[in-house]
């Protein structure tokens, strides 16, 4: 989708990141551009893509990559894309449980019932709809991408119920399947042990391709929107000898309207 992206990961051929996890966030400035990206080059790729979206609806998304000239209505319809509302289906599952239990609001309240509700708030019902989902498709090495999980923390899901469904993601998509399962985060630089920061410091320890997108520390500029750091552990890409050899490196980047321009840090045409 994006040139210069693709040369700073160093997408070559038809390298797909299969088998990978790629945790992406962002501080200051927006990153979502990635989320776009991923999802036109898996879709590119002839490979099943599973979109959970948490942040945007499905117009949105549409909207945007129809810019690219990706039809993402057609490609539902061919079976190349899956989109799931993760709020709608985590709110039908809640309102399932609570006529399961047959509890009784007019009796509750409402500090009891805040309490009940996010008991109840189970990220369950998602996990076992992906894994339904992809276990349907004929494609090998399908692919997840979830945007912007963070969304579930303002609903109530605890950091480590949002770990374990990464975990179980990893498990049953990444290594049964050689999938690729790609995980948005927006989040603060500073978040210290919030949840937040413990939710991206150990999807750093877990995942194959770690991308930082900030702002400047100088401020806002017009010209340069931000930089990207990425940081590799796995693919082959990234080490040529030691597979487990960590790789990182930073560009700056700018936004327009159809594309993000990458350039070697201090070396924007602004700036010289």
């Amino acid at each position: 989708m994006f040139p210069d992206i693709n040369n700073f990961l160093d997408i070559k051929g038809n390298f797909d990141f299969a088998g990978d996890i790629i945790a992406i966030s962002d501080s200051k400035t927006d990153g979502s551009f990635f989320i776009h990206h991923f999802l036109s080059l898996f879709l590119r790729q002839r490979r099943h893509v599973c979109f959970v979206g948490l942040q945007q609806s499905f117009t949105h998304y549409n909207s945007l990559s129809m810019k690219f000239g990706l039809n993402l209505n057609k490609l539902r319809e061919t079976g190349d894309l899956t989109f799931i509302e993760g709020l709608k289906l985590i709110g039908e599952s809640i309102i399932s449980s609570k006529e399961e239990s047959q509890i009784s609001d007019e009796h509750s309240s409402p500090e009891q019932w805040t309490k009940s509700l996010v008991q109840d708030l189970s990220l369950k019902e998602l996990f076992l709809h992906i894994q339904n989902l992809t276990s349907q498709v004929n494609k090998q090495a399908p692919v997840v991408i979830i945007d912007d999980i963070c969304v579930l923390l303002n609903l109530g899901v605890s950091h480590k119920e949002i770990i374990t469904f990464i975990h179980y993601l990893k498990s049953q998509i990444v290594f049964k399947k050689l999938g690729s399962v790609v995980v948005y985060l927006h989040g603060d630089e500073d978040a210290g042990d919030d949840e937040e920061g413990l939710i991206w410091k150990t999807m750093c320890h877990s995942c194959s391709v770690q991308l930082q997108v900030t702002g400047l520390p100088s401020g806002y500029c017009k010209e340069v929107h931000g930089e990207i750091t990425l940081t590799c552990r796995k693919h082959n890409n990234c080490s040529s000898d030691e597979r487990i050899k960590v790789m990182s490196k930073k560009i700056q980047y700018q936004t327009t309207d159809k594309n993000v321009v990458c350039f070697a840090v201090g070396m924007s045409s602004v700036v010289l």
